[in-house]
């Protein structure tokens, strides 16, 4: 193993050439969608497959409201409106809240490492009493988890714990890279693999996360990153998450409960400079996102499966989705024009299949939105909806019936675009995004309800807000469908019409998209009572901001409490 991460390192290192960093390399912010599954009672997380959850700052069980919103872990009562709980988690950001049963999951961020490297904290809170029952700190980047049953798996990009800052030198190029093999030779297995500290039932242990027999290599090896997937039982003891471990870097994560996809889209990019203002610039290379596959199914430590590839960049996790066995993966592919030397671009869908430990491609259709980039992406069963945008939005609808040959199966040119696609009610399809004029500049949020039934998609109805922008156009998470009412709510921004942004509650209609009203948080700052999140619980409609929650009737929205947050 350690022999096979020193050869792709000394390898890249070999053509490496010193260069100015933009910006920092950022982690994923936090992310959630899905329509509310059974019941009446309250609504979920929007997530991508129903019944895979996924982690949010606001979670509902039906009767109490938890929320990682302003950087404390509050429980609410739902019935009496009152917070029964606090937990102060340090202060440090919270990325996310997974729930089940009196126990909930809080996914943070902290700093460690011989190079203030990244690393990521879960820490377990007993709901009842706002009380830390574990804490598991590891060396790495959260990418991001998956759910089910209670069981979440955790997926962690971790680097090398070696200084790389030492050798840094723009003026003497030459001399960096040979510094930089030197401490790539002199490195040892412990400071490749990621490191843990746990906390949980009055004891402690620390060490190596991941043994070395669980560390795959799928050729060939890019780079020196490591995903890792850890295994917690969120309502159980926590414990080191039994994990396994394949050399590969990650930055989006799709799963259907069986199967979870890790998707990294820079492959081939291996940066040993932490630094903000210095970076290792790889040499010009083609586009392609590469796929991992692990096998989650049931309770069981999860195992690798295969890796592959593809050409282009995927938009989010709603670029793929497994069905039958086969995966697609929608793309776009750039690359400059000779004679304009603007971007050449287009995108594929492609399908791909396990044999062995390689992910084959089996089907493809490319040629779409040429000269344009995806937008949005969304696959139900064996049809595939892909949005892409320049000056016009065109909607393509993709049959995917035979994964072996999937076919264009209708087309819709609008202005505008959207950025999110969610299922409404049987053969319709709503988009939220930006609505633009001919020349392709933005005008204003934009949510059209389409028909994805006919011979062609059509567009039966459009809400435009001049000027207005939405969280859920970019995550997500912050959109709500609660079906039981043909509700949609999604938070909107301050716009140049007013100074306080709010939650904008519609009603889905026949082929109509009614406006219902705007419900605002009037207390506080403008800026701490921008909605970020709703939820639905039996018949009132909860919004929360980082300046408390807001308890609205579901019938008439009218306003029936507010919880400020201290």
């Amino acid at each position: 193993m350690l022999a096979t991460f020193k050869q792709a390192a000394l390898r890249d290192v070999a053509r490496w050439t010193p260069a100015r960093l933009e910006s920092p390399h950022s982690l994923p912010s936090d992310k959630l969608s899905s329509p509310a599954e059974g019941g009446t009672e309250h609504s979920s997380t929007t997530v991508h497959e129903p019944g895979v959850d996924e982690p949010d700052v606001v979670k509902t069980d039906g009767h109490r409201l938890v929320t990682a919103v302003g950087g404390k872990l509050r429980v609410v009562d739902v019935t009496t409106r009152k917070e029964i709980a606090t937990a102060d988690l340090d202060g440090g950001e919270i990325y996310g809240l997974m729930l089940d049963g009196d126990r909930a999951l809080a996914v943070m961020r902290y700093v460690s490492g011989p190079r203030d490297s990244q690393g990521t904290r879960f820490v377990q809170v007993d709901l009842t009493a706002g009380r830390v029952t574990g804490e598991l700190t590891v060396d790495g980047q959260f990418v991001d988890a998956r759910v089910t049953d209670g069981i979440a798996r955790l997926v962690l990009s971790s680097r090398p714990q070696v200084d790389w800052d030492k050798p840094i030198s723009n003026r003497a190029p030459e001399k960096s890279r040979e510094q930089l093999k030197r401490l790539i030779r002199n490195s040892t297995v412990d400071d490749w693999l990621p490191h843990y500290s746990l906390r949980s039932g009055g004891s402690t242990s620390s060490g190596r996360l991941v043994d070395c027999s669980r560390v795959y290599h799928p050729k060939p090896v890019d780079g020196v990153e490591l995903l890792t997937v850890l295994t917690l039982d969120i309502d159980g003891e926590l414990a080191k998450g039994d994990p396994v471990s394949v050399s590969g870097d990650g930055s989006e994560v799709y799963s259907n409960g069986k199967n979870l996809y890790v998707i990294d889209g820079d492959v081939d990019r291996f940066d040993p400079y932490p630094r903000a203002d210095v970076r290792i610039a790889p040499m010009p290379r083609k586009s392609r996102t590469k796929i991992y596959q692990f096998d989650i199914a049931g309770e069981k430590a999860p195992e690798f499966v295969a890796s592959g590839t593809v050409d282009g960049k995927l938009l989010n996790q709603y670029s793929i989705s497994e069905h039958d066995g086969f995966l697609r993966a929608a793309t776009t592919t750039t690359r400059q024009a000779r004679l304009s030397g603007r971007p050449d671009s287009e995108s594929v869908v492609t399908v791909l299949r396990a044999r062995g430990e390689k992910l084959e491609r089996v089907g493809s259709l490319g040629g779409l939105g040429k000269g344009e980039r995806i937008h949005s992406v969304r696959f139900l069963g064996d049809v595939g909806y892909v949005v892409t945008f320049r000056e016009v939005d065109p909607l393509y609808r993709i049959d995917l019936s035979d994964p072996r040959n999937p076919k264009l199966d209708g087309e819709l040119k609008i202005t505008g675009y959207s950025s999110y696609l969610h299922p409404v009610a049987e053969g319709r399809l709503l988009g939220i995004g930006q609505e633009a004029t001919t020349e392709g500049r933005s005008t204003g949020l934009q949510i059209s309800l389409f028909d994805i039934v006919s011979d062609a998609p059509q567009r039966l109805d459009q809400l435009h807000m001049e000027g207005g922008v939405s969280d859920a156009e970019h995550d997500p998470h912050a959109f709500l469908y609660w079906p039981e009412r043909d509700l949609v709510v999604v938070p909107i921004g301050a716009h140049p019409e007013q100074r306080r942004g709010g939650a904008l509650v519609l009603r889905i209609e026949d082929d109509h998209i009614e406006r219902v009203g705007l419900v605002r948080h009037t207390e506080g700052d403008p800026a701490e009572a921008q909605v970020v999140r709703s939820v639905v619980v039996n018949d009132t409609l909860w919004t929360v901001s980082a300046a408390g929650a807001q308890v609205n009737d579901l019938d008439d929205l009218d306003r029936l409490d507010f919880l400020a947050f201290d």
